[in-house]
């Protein structure tokens, strides 16, 4: 079994499907944009339908959405060995973005830092 997250982006999902392929040197699996046959909009032809992404056996799937998205209710989580790894992937996606948390150690178990990446998506980064 595999597990997949979907995330819609307001009007900007080729944005954000060539940012995260970057950053997490992904294979791109699959895009499907509108087409004329697929919509009455013209406003959505070249816009992304779905498009899939795997990295380290995680599959991201995403989208053009045409509604304001509010990413407040869940995190995606990045777990790490290495300290190196998580303070890359920390620095990489606060980048034109915001951090909620520092990277720090935790009271009651690992290192855990919270960020908010350029398209509002929240992410808790975790050293094991």
């Amino acid at each position: 079994m595999k597990v997949a997250f979907y995330i819609r982006f307001r009007d900007n999902a080729q944005e954000a499907l060539n940012y995260y392929k970057e950053i997490f040197n992904a294979e791109e699996k699959f895009v499907q944009y509108y087409t004329e046959n697929m919509t009455d909009d013209p406003n959505k032809i070249g816009m992304i339908y779905h498009a899939e992404l795997e990295f380290n056996n995680f599959l991201f799937y995403l989208s053009d959405s045409f509604v304001d998205e509010d990413y407040r209710s869940f995190r995606l989580i990045l777990e790490f060995d290495e300290l190196s790894d998580a303070e890359h992937y920390f620095n990489v996606l606060s980048n034109k973005g915001k951090i909620h948390n520092k990277l720090e150690k935790i009271p009651i178990g690992p290192m855990v830092g919270l960020v908010e990446d350029k398209f509002g998506v929240l992410w808790n980064i975790v050293k094991v």
